[in-house]
């Protein structure tokens, strides 16, 4: 479980226009963990469906050509999760103690759908505000926004997750 505030997780990309229930959601399916510095945390060209956000401390980044990048987490590149493309293009050490927020894939596309799934009703609110719904007047609506191609499905997790990893 997560204990940092919702003013904390917002300074991360991945959570920055996130409602308070996805922060809720994000907190109880979250790790957080302490490292030792000098400890290695993701290996070269490694393969897993973990994120891993930079809390507090330093961490280095090995790229198979040698090349290094030290990332704090007061930094602005902190606000990216760390090493996200699969297989992983970086080795990632510890150059000093370090708090990492860890989260799987599927928690992160989870909690995406609650926003997604949040805007369709604000969507379908704002075609009926007098909230007159009875079964006859919700189908009727249905169909009318499929004839007029308006109908918007919520995206398959994965998929929005592979986009979003992708941009």
């Amino acid at each position: 479980m997560i204990t940092e505030s919702n003013n904390t997780l917002r300074k991360f990309n991945l959570f920055s226009d996130f409602a308070n229930e996805q922060f809720i959601y994000i907190k109880n399916n979250a790790s957080q963990m302490v490292i030792p510095e000098k400890k290695v945390l993701l290996k070269l060209g490694a393969e897993h469906n973990i994120i891993f956000i930079l809390l507090k401390g330093r961490l280095k980044l090995t790229a198979r050509d040698h090349k290094e990048e030290i990332i704090s987490a007061d930094s602005k590149r902190a606000a990216n999760a760390i090493a996200q493309i699969r297989p992983s293009m970086y080795k990632v050490s510890s150059l000093t103690q370090v708090t990492i927020m860890t989260l799987s894939e599927e928690t992160l596309a989870h909690a995406i759908a609650m926003k997604e799934a949040e805007e369709e009703v604000t969507d379908f609110d704002t075609i009926h505000p007098q909230n007159k719904t009875t079964p006859d007047t919700i189908l009727r609506d249905i169909l009318n926004l499929l004839h007029n191609d308006k109908l918007i499905l919520p995206s398959m997790p994965d998929i929005a997750l592979k986009i979003r990893g992708a941009v």
